[in-house]
């Protein structure tokens, strides 16, 4: 909301950080896990797939003319595999992207399910107005050139430490609430016809994204969406 009012001004920067750890026995005991048959990519597809589609879509609300358009115009990457054993799984364990968006914005994203312990997930949103940065699930920056009444109040209601472990190490100690409320948006959709954000068209554009990052790492040039 903060980004749609235009309170961080032009945007700046958007970046998606997913420092995790997964031990081989992760995916020894998922037998789709770490292929791209069935998993369809490593630490970017799996893992980093929220935080991409977290920064592209919140980047769209200063593109308000894009429709069904990624609001990514072009991607960079990198990946490895650094954390586990030669031919222990087929993809990916480290990935990082630089992005470019369509209204001149830089975007990063790094991946990783290979560094001990790992950490929590962060997403930084930037302008030359304003910063909004969330660690986990905790609201830890929220800072504008022209502040305002209400601001502390939001620094009060997120500003509260992430109780559970995240992802970081530990996927059962991921916080489910995300999964619950759109599941119930769902069904409410089903039920009530009411509008649902996360419609086919919507939901392909962060899978786009990081298939123009495989893209990339593979030819080792710019990808365009």
């Amino acid at each position: 909301a903060a980004v749609a009012a235009g309170r961080l001004g032009r945007m700046v920067l958007a970046r998606a950080d997913t420092k995790w750890f997964r031990s081989q026995k992760y995916y020894d005991e998922g037998g789709w896990r770490g292929t791209w048959e069935l998993d369809g990519g490593g630490a970017l597809m799996n893992q980093s797939i929220h935080g991409v589609d977290a920064i592209q879509w919140i980047a769209s609300a200063t593109m308000p003319d894009l429709g069904a358009a990624c609001p990514v115009s072009e991607v960079f990457a990198y990946t490895a595999q650094r954390g586990h054993d030669e031919g222990a799984i087929e993809v990916e364990d480290i990935g990082v992207a630089v992005l470019r968006f369509r209204n001149g914005a830089m975007g990063q994203v790094l991946g990783a399910t290979s560094m001990y312990p790992g950490s929590l997930k962060r997403l930084q949103i930037a302008g030359r107005d304003g910063t909004g940065e969330v660690l986990e699930d905790e609201l830890i920056t929220w800072a504008f050139r022209e502040a305002r009444d209400e601001d502390d109040g939001v620094r009060k209601k997120f500003g509260e430490a992430t109780r559970s472990g995240g992802g970081a190490s530990d996927p059962m100690a991921i916080d489910y609430t995300g999964h619950t409320r759109n599941i119930d948006a769902f069904l409410r959709w089903l039920d009530d016809d009411e509008p649902f954000m996360l419609d086919g068209t919507e939901a392909r554009k962060a899978v786009a994204i990081i298939e123009a990052m495989y893209e990339s790492a593979r030819t080792g040039r710019a990808v365009s969406l």
